[in-house]
């Protein structure tokens, strides 16, 4: 599932790995590193890798995405995005809902990042495959953190513990890269 959730960030380049990281606090000196746009991290639980928060830096800020839905046609594999927008695209003919979030955690998402200062907004996309064929729609809840947000540890253990109910004493798995 994360190789889809990645393509879901906005880079339609192959990611790289980079370098390990083994707590928040040096997963947001690794993404904020001066000079070093394009870089990835995915915070995820101990307990299961679907639980996980990702992030990437874009230049002058770092992009928080949380996937909450896609419509893909069958067998699509490869993806990336093709214009977004804060409201709903028509959805494509033949497509399959895979469901990553419920209504009930978007909502609790929402209220959880809105209690920690920051603001999510609802960015709905275009999918198109590697032929840039229009293959579906999706949906993300996205918060833009400046490059001095001092907030990323609550972020992380806030996110997991609201949507999944993990705790930071679980652990967590880092997962770093580089788009290419």
């Amino acid at each position: 599932m994360k190789r889809v959730l990645l393509a879901l960030l906005g880079f339609a380049s192959a990611p790289v790995l980079s370098e390990e990281v083994s707590s928040t606090a040096e997963a947001w000196r690794y993404l904020t590193r001066p000079g070093q746009s394009k870089q990835w991290l995915i915070v995820s639980s101990k307990r299961s890798d679907n639980y996980y928060v990702q992030c990437e830096n874009v230049r002058t800020y770092i992009l928080c995405p949380f996937p909450i839905w896609a419509k893909i046609a069958p067998g699509e594999k490869y993806l990336k995005p093709s214009g977004s927008r804060a409201s709903p695209f028509p959805d494509v003919p033949n497509t399959q809902l895979r469901q990553y979030l419920t209504p009930q955690q978007v909502a609790a998402l929402k209220k959880t990042l809105t209690g920690l200062g920051l603001k999510p907004v609802d960015v709905y996309q275009q999918m198109i495959n590697q032929n840039d064929k229009l293959v579906g729609t999706a949906y993300d809840v996205r918060v833009v953190l400046e490059m001095d947000y001092r907030g990323f540890d609550s972020l992380v253990s806030s996110a997991m513990s609201t949507l999944w109910q993990a705790s930071p004493k679980e652990g967590y798995n880092y997962q770093t890269g580089k788009w290419d």
